[in-house]
């Protein structure tokens, strides 16, 4: 029992300025939630729901009432207003909200939903997130069914009390582990703590298998400390699940967070499938025991001459929006976690026509189009795979890894040291790859080091390109794409959207490459 749900129990029939608390609806932590009238002149306005915490006092307790009076959309519960109180002698602050009809944790002791209501839910949840995320840049940290609730028909997500401000960064660490273990995920439990967007999709995914399943999908643990190791160690059981559900799952439920679905391919997925499946009932199968939530990493790894790997990392399909809003569909690929670097070109080609030698994990510089098609080429015939240079949208699809910002950590230029080198911490020179942090997909070194040829020809919008997300290619142009900066450029020029362009002959110091594939299947 929650040691302070007696002093809760007791504020029941107390008044906070015009607000009679008629019940305690429930408790936890610091805070209880009461059934309230809005009393105005002695005649009852409304019935609200009033959260009253404890308080201590410190600034940091307030981010919850900021966040909630503060953030409005249609998926968040809405805060009327908020304030600080005395009563029995216990200083409290509060925060008055609309009154939820019912709640998530509430159904599911009833039955689990059907698949069109996991829809609408999911829906719901994930643009909320995708708000949260991408617009305000802040992490939930505590969405689970019990802060699901339902306004009339809509699903809202309550309770901000764990709400963390990201500002620029894609991640950060905490000593903080706070939270219902459950629905935490995995990295909570490790040496770092780190707090990523990708804890709230983590969530949603053990959510979406509760909502579908009536259960969450660990097993056979009696005690909280058993629970938690099965959470570090993702010791998890994923049942088989209705598409798009099934893919869902496994993209949020990923071990490492920067592979994990963002709220916005979450919302892709769901868009993109047809209505005919949501309407039919679901039955769980029995659940399959997995070391990691992905099954089966897809990712390839080829071998070239001089025992030289070559690591190409899965792309999911999805859609990138390019500049003045074009819009391409991309079904999967396969992309090089790095640029090529000078042992693997020298083992293919024979050579090494790079200007800073010294390093074979440096990536190949001073090689034209020309040159990086030879390779892929060259490659294609070794392994038997089909290698080739990425499209122009590929790269930046890939690039973004579901990211609307400019790069793909967030806007924040000042934070591109960790990811990428460019003019201002490169000591004019290229470096290593795979030195700076990936992107959400796993790929190094998109931002900075070198330019990395594309496919297509210049072209200088998208009015025409194709639908596909395959390379647009002119027969009279010479000219072909450049992407990601380098070295020698300013962090503005390695942002995900620039461009530049060579002749398809032209080399220099800082231009490389990286290659792509088809998704699956050998020649």
């Amino acid at each position: 029992m929650n040691p302070n749900a007696v002093l809760f129990g007791m504020l029941t029939g107390s008044r906070i300025d015009q607000y009679h608390l008629k019940s305690l609806l429930g408790t936890g932590g610091f805070g209880g939630v009461f059934l309230a009238d809005e009393v105005v002149r002695n005649k009852k306005i409304r019935d609200v729901a009033i959260k009253v915490i404890i308080s201590d006092r410190t600034d940091a307790q307030l981010n919850e009432l900021i966040a909630a009076t503060t953030l409005r959309h249609q998926h968040l519960l809405e805060a009327h207003s908020a304030g600080e109180c005395k009563l029995l002698g216990y200083e409290f602050i509060y925060l008055v909200m609309e009154l939820a009809s019912d709640g998530l944790q509430k159904r599911l002791t009833q039955s689990q939903l059907s698949v069109a209501e996991t829809k609408q839910l999911v829906t719901a949840v994930a643009e909320v997130l995708r708000f949260l995320h991408d617009s305000n840049r802040k992490v939930h940290r505590d969405l689970k069914p019990a802060n699901i609730l339902r306004v009339g028909s809509t699903w809202k997500l309550s309770d901000l009390g764990l709400i963390r401000d990201m500002g620029a960064n894609s991640y950060i660490n905490t000593s903080n582990t706070m939270g219902t273990v459950a629905y935490m995920p995995p990295e909570m439990f490790q040496s770092n703590h780190t707090v990523s967007f990708g804890w709230d999709t983590w969530s949603l995914g053990i959510t979406i298998i509760e909502s579908l399943t009536g259960r969450i999908p660990y097993e056979n643990f009696q005690t909280i400390e058993q629970l938690i190791v099965k959470v570090s160690n993702c010791d998890i059981r994923i049942p088989r699940l209705p598409a798009p559900f099934d893919e869902i799952v496994q993209g949020c439920l990923q071990k490492n967070y920067r592979q994990r679905w963002t709220a916005s391919q979450v919302l892709d997925a769901l868009s993109s499938r047809g209505s005919g499946i949501f309407g039919t009932p679901f039955t769980p199968s029995p659940a399959q025991a997995i070391s990691q939530p992905r099954v089966q990493s897809r990712d390839l790894v080829l071998t070239l001459p001089k025992n030289q790997k070559l690591e190409l990392v899965e792309i999911p399909s999805g859609r990138l929006v390019m500049k003045g809003g074009h819009e391409i569909r991309l079904n999967g690929f396969r992309m090089g976690k790095y640029p090529i670097t000078q042992g693997q070109y020298e083992a293919v080609m024979g050579n090494n026509p790079s200007h800073f030698k010294g390093n074979a994990r440096c990536p190949v510089e001073n090689v034209s189009w020309n040159d990086a098609v030879e390779f892929c080429q060259k490659v294609s015939q070794q392994t038997g795979q089909q290698v080739r240079l990425p499209s122009e949208t590929e790269w930046e699809y890939a690039c973004r890894a579901g990211t609307t910002t400019r790069y793909y950590f967030g806007d924040n230029e000042n934070e591109l040291d960790r990811y990428g080198w460019h003019c201002k911490n490169s000591g004019s020179k290229t470096h290593p790859v795979g030195e700076k942090q990936p992107n959400g997909w796993g790929l190094y070194d998109m931002h900075g080091n070198v330019w990395e040829w594309c496919a297509d020809t210049w072209h200088s919008n998208y009015k025409g390109a194709p639908e596909d997300g395959s390379a647009w290619i002119e027969r009279n142009e010479t000219s072909h794409l450049l992407r990601g900066g380098s070295w020698d450029y300013y962090p503005d020029d390695c942002r995900s959207a620039c461009r530049n362009f060579k002749g398809a002959g032209f080399r220099n110091d800082d231009l490389g490459f990286r290659v792509a594939c088809l998704a699956r299947g050998l020649l």
